[in-house]
């Protein structure tokens, strides 16, 4: 957890800080939809032998649609009545849990064994700094 206010206190002076945090945890279903494009209509794609690098077959990919088949590609997204396949356009879903926690209403208590007048002393000194 991690919160981060901005405290001043009196040169000179010595202070505890106690810092309290509200944790909240929360469990959710997600899903992203990430669309891949061609805009050019076309995209190059290039296999290379993987001990040296050379180049051993490029071709041409124009159709995503027949590229991705959602038989062999379960996160496809599936399309809608409405929506007419385009062969340059192809949107991936992915769903899941997010598990996690979050820090809320976090409060800083200062304290000091100073008397009272060296704290108002630090701090008009301090203010008259800023």
């Amino acid at each position: 957890m991690e919160a981060t206010s901005d405290i001043t206190v009196g040169p000179k002076s010595c202070y505890k800080a106690k810092v309290l945090l509200e944790e909240k945890t929360f469990i959710t279903d997600f899903t992203v939809v990430t669309r891949m494009e061609i805009p050019q209509g076309t995209a190059p794609v290039y296999i290379n032998r993987k001990s040296d690098g050379e180049l051993v077959h490029a071709y041409y990919v124009h159709d995503l649609r027949e590229t991705f088949v959602p038989r062999l590609v379960p996160c496809v997204r599936k399309l809608g009545e409405n929506e007419t396949p385009d062969p340059k356009v192809i949107d991936f879903e992915t769903k899941g849990v997010m598990k996690g926690s979050m820090a809320s209403s976090h409060t800083i208590e200062l304290t000091s064994d100073e008397p009272e007048y060296l704290k108002q002393r630090a701090q008009d000194r301090t203010l008259k700094e800023t």
